[in-house]
């Protein structure tokens, strides 16, 4: 489940870039698949938000297909950062003098703290009163156990997968309940809502149907649970190394094209190929309705300062619609 491959930076700690579209301060098109949330112990807490992420900076496949995943909370213990399942991440910079607590220099609101309780064991303690406890198996923590501000638990299972890593496979709640079960049959990836929730099997499958292009398996379409099978479709490209998405169309019909300027963002040293960033995004709602398209102007001009979200001097961002 670990995104070995993203990078760090504050600018993705914002709602914006976790929604569909293009993040004008980083230039990447993201794609936020929401699905419903699993409620459990009888609707009495707690609730697992459930969504499939496009991130073109995560370039392995977790389990999903390349680029893809089901976000949860993980502790990368070989880089020092935590990420959170609503995207927000941070290097750990320190220890608390009081307590087992790690610190984030970066962290400004204090809206979850993280604590080491054991060699293999670390606790996320949200604001809200929600707790997650991250079980280390090798470099990395992922969720064991998530419990609700009032005390009731889900837990998690995981599989083998791809090297050492471990994918999702099951989620069930402290009355024995299974509520999410994921297989990855050959080319496709399955995710059974409440797997034993009717006569007939689940109450809501998904499939997310791969192909291998040579690089790796990439998610063509994801098939909702509706009764004409209604999907997703993606189409990609490689810029500078990374794969990224050209071309999504949505089961409502709507259409969106999306390209990449040859020059993208510097890393710190140019210690990786620049990152891709769009510079034309089209979103065609189809009906008869006009298309939107909007260009993003990386040169300065009138605009205030010069440095990338990487704080290396480049030229920063501007947008025009048309």
């Amino acid at each position: 489940m670990a995104a070995s491959t993203a990078v760090h930076s504050n600018a993705f700690n914002f709602l914006s870039f976790m929604q569909a579209g293009v993040d004008p301060r980083t230039g990447q098109y993201t794609v936020n698949l929401s699905m419903p949330q699993i409620k459990a112990n009888g609707l009495s807490g707690p609730v697992v938000p459930l969504s499939l992420r496009f991130n073109p900076l995560n370039q392995d496949d977790l389990g999903f297909g390349r680029g893809w995943e089901l976000p949860q909370s993980q502790f990368d213990t070989d880089k020092q950062v935590i990420a959170l399942a609503s995207g927000e991440s941070f290097k750990i910079t320190g220890v608390s003098s009081i307590g087992n607590r790690l610190e984030m220099a970066e962290q400004k609101i204090q809206s979850f703290h993280l604590y080491q309780d054991e060699p293999t064991l670390y606790r996320v303690v949200h604001s809200s009163g929600v707790i997650e406890m991250l079980r280390l198996e090798g470099n990395l923590a992922l969720p064991e156990t998530l419990y609700s501000a009032e005390g009731f638990k889900v837990s998690f299972t995981y599989l083998p997968f791809n090297n050492g890593q471990r994918r999702l496979h099951t989620v069930t709640d402290g009355q024995g309940v299974t509520l999410l079960e994921i297989n990855r049959p050959a080319q496709a990836v399955e995710i059974l809502l409440r797997p034993d929730g009717t006569p007939g099997g689940a109450l809501a499958r998904f499939e997310m149907k791969l192909r291998n292009s040579g690089s790796g398996d990439e998610v063509f379409e994801v098939i909702l649970p509706t009764d004409d099978k209604d999907k997703w479709q993606f189409t990609y490209q490689t810029v500078n190394g990374l794969l990224c998405i050209t071309e999504a169309w949505t089961p409502m019909g709507g259409h969106e094209t999306i390209e990449y300027s040859g020059v993208g963002h510097d890393y710190p040293g140019n210690a990786r190929p620049s990152l891709p960033r769009v510079w034309k995004h089209i979103s065609n709602p189809g009906f008869g309705q006009p298309a939107l398209e909007v260009h993003y102007d990386y040169n300065t001009r009138d605009l205030p300062g010069n440095n990338n979200f990487w704080a290396i001097t480049h030229p920063s961002v501007g947008m025009m619609m048309g």
